[in-house]
């Protein structure tokens, strides 16, 4: 895999991954992400359900949305979205 993944990070540490955006619908494997083209297609998607993760992060136990970029199935950066 190469490419983008949006993900959810929760007050254990556990990582959730969005599988879905437009409605966002979560995931718990890795393998089940959406997987994004650009960090730019990422930050768009997430910029369309911005109020929903806004809600996500105040009424769950998430504590940070985070993009996550993959280059033949190794993670080689991270960056906190919210």
């Amino acid at each position: 895999m190469s490419g983008f993944i949006i993900l959810g990070i929760d007050r254990s540490g556990k990582e959730l991954y969005v599988a879905n955006t437009s409605p966002i619908i979560w995931t718990s494997e890795r393998k089940d992400a959406k997987i994004l083209s650009t960090k730019k297609s990422a930050i768009i998607d997430l910029e369309e359900d911005f109020i929903f993760l806004s809600a996500t992060i105040t009424y769950t136990d998430l504590i940070a949305i985070e993009i996550a970029e993959y280059k033949n199935d190794q993670e080689i950066g991270r960056e906190k979205y919210l």
